[in-house]
């Protein structure tokens, strides 16, 4: 019931008392594991014919992987992200629905890119905390610079596409991407050794400096 209130086909943003109630679930693991609920919103929520439930129900999936320690259980969804980008990128909007279409396919790329970046790098935790499992790989600096550069585009697009169309729930679906920048960013600048780094740096910081202009993600 939280999932389908939290994912509902409107044109509000997620509820937010339902998307809490579904992360403490989740954490306390009481229910449902988060990769058991990111599997029911892409296998049971019927995001193929709204691009309203598919946003939310990705918006929903990349806020739980960021509080996971161990996003392995997340990779056999890599097919379905798949499904989802395929199925919105194929689909003929009209401008009023482009917005949300927009949306989804910048929210499954995030996704995808990041539980395929864990995938390579089991020792960082979702929110980029380095786990005491292990010596993270001697490439961390290099492979996390590349991929602050490449999710930083979608995180910089999903913002433009909130203030075009003056759609205050796009807004607040752009909040975990915004913070998956910011925890790329925090855990670079502790590593950083390269100059070239700084590169991929000022990209993340450029993201961040304009999510600050919103009221709504500056107070988040």
């Amino acid at each position: 019931q939280w999932i389908i209130k939290a994912t509902a086909s409107s044109n509000d943003p997620p509820a937010s008392k339902y998307v809490r109630r579904i992360l403490l679930a989740s954490i306390r693991k009481t229910d449902m594991s988060s990769a058991e609920i990111a599997d029911h919103l892409l296998s049971q929520r019927r995001w193929e014919t709204d691009p309203r439930v598919a946003a939310k129900s990705l918006y929903l999936i990349l806020l739980l992987i960021q509080y996971e320690t161990d996003l392995s259980k997340f990779l056999p969804l890599t097919n379905k992200l798949d499904q989802v980008i395929t199925v919105f990128e194929s689909s003929k909007e009209d401008q009023k629905s482009k917005p949300i279409v927009d949306t989804v396919k910048h929210l499954a790329y995030l996704v995808r890119t990041k539980v395929m970046f864990h995938n390579t790098y089991k020792q960082l935790e979702g929110n980029f905390a380095i786990s005491q499992k292990g010596n993270v790989n001697q490439n961390l600096e290099t492979d996390l610079s590349s991929y602050l550069s490449i999710i930083a585009k979608p995180a910089k697009d999903l913002l433009s596409i909130a203030s075009s169309a003056k759609d205050f729930a796009i807004a607040v679906m752009s909040q975990p991407a915004i913070e998956e920048v910011s925890n790329a960013v925090k855990l670079l600048r502790f590593i950083k050794r390269k100059d070239e780094s700084q590169i991929a740096l000022n990209e993340g910081n450029a993201v961040l400096d304009t999510a600050k202009k919103y009221p709504y993600l500056q107070a988040a």
